[in-house]
């Protein structure tokens, strides 16, 4: 454990925090902020800590966890986070509360935290952050329990960033030290029940979560779907809570779809989630969010985290689902990095809308600005390998996104229909969706086992019956090898239509397919499942977009599908696809060919990198543009109601070529600054501070110059 203050040290640490935190007192207006498009509204403080306590300090000795509250006990220490937790439930501690960890813990099983208002417990918000770096919390939960449990706790924020070191980063971790072996673990749940009925405007970020299933990416792993490669996790959010507001959660006990007990229950709400710049490893799903009823959320927010195993053939690493979100009236899916690989004996994915199927549990949908970068099935007999799929919903949004390196092997199989196969962006269910400016490569040489079928497609639509769907601005690129000589298909395009006629409704154009010149490369396949006609088979040679004929070229299909306009702007070919490298889809600055201004204007404002689009954008989720050599400098000042410097904010910048989103603290004039950014850029540039409301917390900027007066101002 690190004593952050001994006595001995006791009036220099006080100058540290005075230095770090802005002032030592009130303790409410210093406490570090949230990171970007947290929930901006705040406490409203009336009391005041004693002033012998700081927030921000390790100012107790030999214990790790340190709790400061506005109301009760101000100050306790605590060997274990479920000793304080304990303390909170019991009302011990209340009001708005910090808890500090000042050293890594063992628990005794999982830490469960009452909701306000359940028994004893009585607070307004809780933070928990470390003070030091690389701490670790870990528990073995046994089956189906988390190491962290929100048993309907609402305004929670656990942020793994220790605010006395530089810029935004993940020095806490949650780990689940269970057997690898056992079933339906988590690092962190969320849990409802109709006794708890709410877990409101929790958010999780900058945390190394680490599940329980350790090394089973290897063949002597058990490949079943009730295998822990299947059913453990990162973050859960469900069901299976309590029967009264102060029991203990039950276990979770199963993920079949369609499950009632273990998903949100239907009684309950979880409004405003935020999952962010979270690295989650060693589980089947990193991240579940579990409802079934849009009316059970307002908001779901996975953004910026990092999924699985850079690393292929480690195995360590995320082994069935990177991310899976429903249940939602709003649901953001951005800038995510995700790996998932493994043996199982069942589909895997890298962004999965779903599982459910009931239109009932989608909302409004967006996954944009993520970059995919392997799903990799080493099953023992074929199986399929997905890097966005869609299991359910209509009028879902897909766009700038960056999906590379899905691949199955070609062992055991006899089916052609998108289930056991490997598709960059699978639209498995719904109408209406929009597929634009995304950039899919695929890649990799397929393992041969017996002479059966195999798929790879970078697009395919699986149902006869799914209408309305757009395709535009898409680079779409398959490069796989290998396969058996008779019964392999590497396509760019599965179109399932057995009718052709213009109410499908379908728009594809402006798109750039890249085939590849090897045996078994096509440009498309039609007419659903099975083993194709000749005639269901198109090449990149024959394809023409000034001509809806001869039958061979692909347009003639596409064409009688919606608009007669289908693939007029499209182009295919045979040569290599231009990007850096198989894993980096973006464009070299100097390359300039069709991409360049190839796309339509569907209203797309900017690419992955939040690059600014034209009128006439570039193909694929990257716009090429060549940035500028001088770096710009972003300053300003934070001001309080009373026009005077608020000490203690807290300015986070991210977007642009920024890889980790940066933070400062205002000095004790209340002034920031950002130097050394891209210019040419557009940044999102946000504001903190504790029981401080701002009227414009959050200021998207575009910088070609400096610009030193991005002021914000606290309300009153």
């Amino acid at each position: 454990m690190k004593n952050c203050c001994s006595p001995f040290w006791a009036v220099a640490c006080a100058v540290l925090c005075l230095f770090v935190f802005g002032a030592a007192l009130p303790v409410s207006a210093q406490t570090r902020g949230d990171a970007p498009f947290a929930n901006t509204s705040r406490h409203a403080v009336e009391e005041r800590m004693p002033t012998a306590l700081l927030r921000g300090v390790c100012d107790m000795d030999d214990e790790n966890v340190e709790v400061e509250a506005e109301g009760g006990t101000p100050q306790a220490g605590y060997a274990t986070l479920g000793e304080a937790f304990v303390a909170i439930n019991t009302g011990v501690h209340t009001g708005d509360i910090a808890i500090e960890i000042c050293g890594s813990t063992t628990e005794a099983g999982p830490a469960v935290l009452n909701s306000s208002g359940a028994g004893a417990a009585n607070y307004s918000a809780i933070h928990i952050y470390p003070l030091i770096d690389d701490a670790i919390i870990s528990a073995n939960t046994g089956q189906g329990r988390g190491v962290i449990e929100l048993n309907g706790a609402d305004n929670v924020t656990i942020d793994g960033d220790n605010p006395a070191t530089e810029n935004i980063n993940r020095n806490l971790t949650v780990t689940n030290a269970s057997a690898s072996t056992t079933n339906y673990t988590s690092a962190i749940r969320l849990v409802t029940s109709a006794a708890v009925t709410s877990v409101d405007n929790v958010t999780i970020r900058n945390m190394n979560l680490n599940g329980s299933a350790a090394g089973r990416n290897i063949s002597s792993a058990p490949t079943g779907t009730t295998s822990a490669s299947n059913t453990t996790f990162g973050i859960f959010v469900g069901g299976q809570g309590p029967a009264t507001e102060t029991g203990d959660p039950l276990a979770i006990a199963s993920i079949a779809v369609g499950n009632v007990a273990n998903s949100i229950n239907e009684a309950a709400t979880v409004n405003n989630f935020i999952a962010e710049n979270n690295a989650v490893m060693n589980s089947a799903r990193a991240i579940k969010f579990w409802g079934r009823q849009v009316a059970r959320s307002n908001s779901v927010i996975v953004r910026g985290n990092l999924i699985g195993n850079p690393n292929t053939g480690d195995a360590d690493g995320v082994y069935s689902m990177g991310i899976t979100v429903q249940g939602s009236s709003n649901i953001l899916v951005s800038m995510n990095t995700v790996y998932v690989e493994s043996y199982l004996a069942t589909a895997i994915r890298g962004i999965e809308i779903g599982p459910e199927t009931a239109a009932g549990a989608f909302g409004t949908v967006v996954v944009e600005k993520n970059q995919v970068r392997r799903v990799k099935s080493n099953a023992g007999a074929s199986h399929g390998a997905y890097g966005i799929n869609v299991s359910g919903g209509s009028n879902h949004t897909f766009q700038n996104n960056f999906v590379s390196g899905v691949i199955n092997s070609q062992r055991s199989t006899t089916a052609l229909n998108l289930t056991s196969d490997a598709v960059g962006i699978r639209l498995g269910a719904g109408s209406d969706h929009k597929v634009w400016h995304n950039s899919v490569h695929l890649y990799g040489t397929i393992a041969i086992g017996a002479s059966d079928m195999n798929m790879s497609t970078a697009l395919g639509i699986v149902g006869n019956n799914q209408t309305g769907i757009s395709i535009v601005n898409n680079i779409f690129s398959n490069q796989i090898i290998g396969g058996g000589a008779s019964f392999t298909y590497n396509l760019i395009f599965y179109l399932p239509y057995t009718t052709l006629n213009a109410n499908r409704l379908l728009t594809v154009n402006n798109n750039a397919y890249y085939v590849s010149p090897s045996a078994n490369s096509f440009l498309a396949k039609t007419g659903g499942a099975g083993e194709p006609d000749p005639n269901q088979l198109f090449l990149a040679a024959n394809f023409d977009p000034s001509s809806t004929s001869p039958p061979a070229n692909f347009r003639s299909h596409t064409s009688v599908l919606g608009s007669t306009s289908n693939d007029d702007s499209s182009f295919a070919t045979t040569d290599a696809p231009p990007f850096v490298s198989d894993s980096d889809l973006h464009i070299p600055t100097a390359y300039n060919t069709q991409l360049e201004s190839g796309g339509a204007d569907v209203g797309v404002l900017d690419d992955i990198d939040d690059d600014a689009r034209t009128s006439t954008p570039d193909i694929g989720a990257d716009e090429i543009t060549a940035p500028s050599s001088a770096p710009v400098i972003l300053s300003g000042r934070v001001i309080s109601s009373g026009f005077r410097p608020l000490n203690g904010a807290r300015i986070t910048i991210m977007g642009g070529g920024i890889v980790q989103p940066r933070s400062v603290t205002v000095n004790g004039f209340g002034f920031y600054r950002f130097e050394g950014l891209e210019a040419g850029q557009t940044y999102i540039v946000s504001v903190s501070a504790r029981g401080a409301v701002f009227d414009d917390p959050i200021r998207v900027v575009s910088l070609d110059t400096d610009l030193t007066d991005l002021d914000f101002y606290a309300l009153p």
